[in-house]
């Protein structure tokens, strides 16, 4: 990290992370095919890392919303989970926000 980071703000260091994580699944899908095929066989791995369109670059941005706003989401939703949509964001609803809601 560069010592400018102590002046970042939220935005500043979710981009830093983002860069860093696709950084490291090309490193590792350029470098370790082999490692990947084989997971293929209990995973369809390969499918879901085409999704970040490998070529020299991963070019998937992430989505990003606040808070508030996936609290929201949830609360619209008509899906019923088992905990209660509060202030607070269970497992369940991450799950149905990666899976339902920003899926594509």
């Amino acid at each position: 990290m560069e010592a400018e980071m102590a002046f970042a703000d939220i935005d500043d260091l979710i981009d830093m992370v983002e860069a860093c994580f696709k950084y490291i699944v090309q490193f590792a899908v350029q470098q370790c095919p082999q490692d990947f095929q084989f997971l293929e066989r209990n995973a369809p791995i390969l499918e879901i890392l085409t999704k970040f369109q490998f070529q020299d670059e991963i070019k998937l941005n992430f989505p990003r919303i606040r808070y508030k706003e996936a609290i929201q989401i949830l609360q619209d939703s008509e899906q019923r989970f088992d905990f209660p949509v509060t202030d607070y964001i269970a497992r369940e609803h991450q799950r149905y926000l990666g899976n339902r809601v920003f899926s594509s």
